[in-house]
């Protein structure tokens, strides 16, 4: 499990996210992505919504899935960034394997 301290948890974080950070889209997930200060370790939200799926299982199981994906890959992680993932309804058929590999990948590949 991740640890809270990587959790984004307040509305103004989310929104500020969304306002001033970089978008990043895949057929998956968009991203927004923010800069700030070095020294702060780097922390991650998910927004799943309702339109997404229904069932509140399933948006958990794609949110556990995004979140242990990042926690697996932390170290590879640049500190400094807060970062949120926008998932698209593409993802929820996808496998909880399937989703942690699209994570993993765009976390390698991501330039932020």
């Amino acid at each position: 499990m991740l640890a809270t301290k990587y959790f984004l948890s307040n509305k103004r974080d989310f929104d500020k996210i969304k306002k001033e950070g970089k978008m990043y889209q895949t057929p998956h997930f968009g991203v927004c992505v923010l800069k700030k200060s070095k020294e702060e370790p780097s922390r991650f939200g998910v927004v799943i919504s309702k339109k997404i799926d229904k069932l509140a299982v399933s948006r958990n199981r794609i949110k556990r899935a995004i979140t242990e994906s990042i926690r697996r890959n932390m170290q590879d992680i640049e500190k400094g960034y807060d970062v949120l993932f926008l998932v698209k309804k593409s993802l929820a058929s996808e496998t909880t394997e399937s989703i942690m590999n699209k994570t993993q990948s765009w976390l390698k590949q991501a330039k932020f």
